[in-house]
C-alpha cells in the first residue's frame, strides 16, 4: 500500500455537519454523518485489498491532533471496491475499533492482517472538503508570505525616498549659501535663469503636437 502523508492545521466543528469560515479560524465538519458499514473477505492475508490509505494530520485549536485517514487509489473491480469502497472514504473503525486517531502504520498492520474486516466509513464529500480546507491553508500562507514581502519592499522603499529627500535638502542648502556673495551675483544669476526659462518654454511649446 502507498502511503502519502500531510499535515495541516484547522479547527473542528463540534456542531452541525457545515463548513463554516470566518477571517480568523478554518473550521471543519464533524464527522458523524453518513456513515456505512463495509464488509470484506478474503480467502489469504496475501490477497490484495485493491486500495491505498492515505492520512492527513489536523490540529485543532488547543493543540489537539486529529488523524483522518482516507481510502485512495480503489481499483475497479478490486476486492474493496466490490465490497462496496469508493476512493475518499474515510475510516472510522474496523472490527468495532475506531481508527480515527490510529497511526498510520498501525491500521496498515490492522488491515492487512485480518481475513474478514468490518469497516465502518463516512461519505467521501468529508475528504474533499479536508482537500478543500488543506487548500485554503496553504494559499492564507502564501498571501501571509506576499503581505511580508510587500511590507519589507514598502519599507526599503520609505528609506530610499527618506535619503533621497536628505540629499535634496543639503544641495538646496549648499547652493543658497553659495550664491549669495553680492547683490551683482545675485542679478547675474537670475538673468541667467530667466533666460533659460524663455529658451525651455519656447521649445517646449514648438513640441506640442495635438492628434
Amino acid at each position: 500500500m502507498n502511503e502519502q502523508c500531510g499535515t495541516i492545521a484547522c479547527t473542528l466543528s463540534m456542531g452541525r455537519e457545515e463548513v463554516q469560515f470566518d477571517r480568523d479560524r478554518l473550521v471543519l465538519p464533524k464527522v458523524e454523518n453518513g456513515r456505512r458499514t463495509i464488509v470484506i473477505n478474503r480467502s489469504s492475508v496475501d490477497e490484495s485489498l485493491g486500495m491505498s490509505l492515505q492520512s492527513d494530520v489536523i490540529q485543532t485549536e488547543d493543540g489537539e491532533l486529529k488523524r483522518y485517514t482516507y481510502l485512495g487509489n480503489v481499483q475497479i473491480g478490486g476486492l474493496a471496491h466490490k465490497s462496496g469502497l469508493r476512493n475518499g472514504d474515510i475510516l472510522v473503525a474496523v472490527n468495532g475499533n475506531e481508527v480515527l486517531n490510529m497511526c498510520h502504520s498501525n491500521l496498515r498492520s490492522l488491515l492487512s492482517s485480518t481475513l474478514e474486516a468490518r469497516i465502518v466509513v463516512v461519505a467521501r464529500e468529508n475528504c474533499t472538503l479536508i482537500h478543500l480546507h488543506y487548500t485554503k491553508i496553504l494559499l492564507r500562507a502564501r498571501l501571509k508570505q506576499a503581505e511580508e514581502e510587500l511590507q519589507q519592499i514598502t519599507c526599503e522603499e520609505e528609506d530610499l525616498l527618506a535619503r533621497y529627500r536628505n540629499r535634496l535638502r543639503n544641495s538646496s542648502s549648499s547652493l543658497s549659501s553659495s550664491s549669495s556673495p553680492s547683490r551683482v551675483s545675485r542679478k547675474i544669476i537670475l538673468t541667467n535663469v530667466q533666460r533659460m526659462d524663455s529658451v525651455a518654454s519656447s521649445s517646449a511649446t514648438k513640441q506640442i503636437t495635438r492628434l
